[in-house]
């Protein structure tokens, strides 16, 4: 049967029977055949299989966050023995850090409870467990810690309160030193006629004449406000005056060994990421268990701040010789921007100072955020789980689905904000997923042209010369029209 001869009543008989879809099986093999469709096909298959399966790697992932409690009953001991106390930081960064962790292992507890669907309820019902002082198991449990967060935010800022004025202080100066310069870059250029040979398209030619600009030099002029330059110098010499040095003095206690239920959790998260081991040993259990210190924004800012403190001190004297020569200039040369190799030594010695003094400020700033960001947003935390476990353990009204992933978002933000090298406690990767449907994509693609050239020398899908051949098409406009 040929169907472009066909009207439609006998076309519709005939797919009623056997003839009608062996008239499609050839139509098929034909189009197989005359195109490169199957690169299509097999990349299309590979996209969406390669991000299902990487999703699903990922979902995993998420389902179990790797855990590292600090032991900080043990520190409690270790400093009573001694006849000590712990407080401000290091009372603060080892009761955030179980603060988060105990959220993070009731998400991992209620991803083992279920095999199918989703965790909302087993993490209510775990998140309850840690809340209830009545169920209480350990020293601390989550709703202590949560009620004491905002006091224990307030005692770290008033022993990081030397660096809070630095940073305070810093920042006016760093003001004065933004005004005391400005740099202004004007590139010249002259016009220049020329010209050129346009074809008319018709195998002749004509000469049009045109202008284009052309780049001559630059000319940079450096403007000096004496006022803030004069600022600048008095209040870096008031900072440093105020603080000769700026040194945390407070030391951070670790506890002196781990104990069976924190190396029990923080073993059995990582189940899915321990290389070919059925134990973590005691070195990186100990490590496990420290991370609160070695990982936290405090200590991982604090050598880089002691640097830039340092700099800063140099950047003063310097600065307060270059004051005396700065005055406004003009130049012209043939660098761009601020490429200009004839830059005021004074101008280059503001510019320093100003960044040293920004970095200093950003370091400092990034640790306080830490502990300002923990105060504010632990009270609401604990509003939000005790909402969640009301939704949906207690049938009130609300969205637990909404309030789960609130809940998740915050305890990892808190946590990030205290422990910048912590923990990879974002789980879930949507790079990966998308990369996972890129992989697959290729590797469907490279299979589908695998299986086109197969086709081909094989005469898989019958005898016949392909011509031009367009994917996922032919070029004929009315190649379709033939079957």
């Amino acid at each position: 049967m040929d169907i472009n001869k066909a009207n439609p009543v006998e076309l519709y008989k005939n797919f009623q029977g056997y003839g009608g879809f062996k008239e499609l099986y050839n139509s098929g093999k034909r189009i197989l055949r005359d195109t490169s469709i199957e690169i299509f096909l097999a990349g299309a298959i590979g996209l969406f299989a390669g991000g299902i399966l990487m999703y699903g790697k990922e979902k995993a992932r998420e389902a179990s966050i790797p855990l590292g409690f600090s032991e900080i009953s043990q520190i409690e001991r270790d400093a009573k023995r001694y006849g000590q106390t712990v407080t401000g930081m290091n009372e603060y960064l080892p009761k955030v850090n179980d603060l988060t962790m105990k959220v993070f292992e009731s998400w991992n507890l209620s991803n083992e409870r279920i095999i199918l669907g989703k965790n909302t309820q087993a993490f209510a019902k775990e998140l309850d467990m840690n809340m209830d002082k009545s169920l209480k198991v350990h020293h601390y449990n989550l709703g202590m810690l949560l009620n004491d967060a905002p006091r224990l935010s307030k005692n770290a800022l008033t022993s990081w309160k030397d660096f809070i004025d630095v940073s305070l202080k810093m920042n006016k100066v760093n003001n004065e030193f933004n005004e005391s310069w400005d740099d202004i870059h004007t590139d010249n250029y002259h016009t220049e006629v020329y010209t050129e040979t346009v074809s008319d398209g018709d195998g002749k030619s004509h000469t049009e004449t045109r202008t284009r600009q052309v780049y001559d030099d630059t000319t940079h002029r450096y403007r000096y406000d004496r006022q803030h330059g004069e600022l600048a110098s008095q209040k870096i010499d008031e900072v440093i005056k105020i603080h000769p040095e700026l040194k945390f003095n407070e030391g951070l206690r670790t506890a002196s060994k781990t104990n069976a239920e924190g190396e029990y959790a923080a073993d059995k998260s990582r189940k899915n990421i321990k290389k070919n081991k059925a134990r973590l040993d005691r070195i990186e259990l100990t490590n496990i268990a420290n991370t609160w210190m070695a990982g936290s924004t405090l200590m991982t800012n604090l050598g880089e701040i002691s640097l830039g403190y340092g700099s800063v001190r140099k950047d003063a004297d310097l600065w307060r010789t270059a004051k005396t020569t700065s005055k406004n200039e003009t130049h012209t040369n043939t660098y761009q921007g601020r490429n200009d190799p004839q830059m005021p030594r004074e101008f280059r010695v503001a510019e320093t100072t100003l960044e040293d003094g920004k970095n200093l400020c950003r370091l400092i700033d990034e640790v306080t955020l830490g502990m300002e960001f923990t105060k504010n947003q632990t009270p609401i935390l604990k509003n939000k789980i005790n909402e969640f476990i009301a939704v949906s353990l207690e049938n009130k009204k609300g969205n637990a689905e909404k309030l789960k992933k609130e809940i998740m978002d915050m305890a990892i933000d808190i946590y990030q904000a205290n422990f910048k090298k912590g923990f990879d406690v974002k789980r879930f990767r949507a790079g990966m997923v998308i990369l996972g449907s890129f992989l697959g994509g290729l590797v469907g693609a490279g299979a589908g042209a695998g299986l086109d050239k197969l086709g081909d020398k094989f005469n898989w899908y019958g005898k016949g010369r392909r011509e031009e051949r367009y994917l996922p098409y032919s070029r004929d406009p009315y190649y379709f029209n033939r079957f």
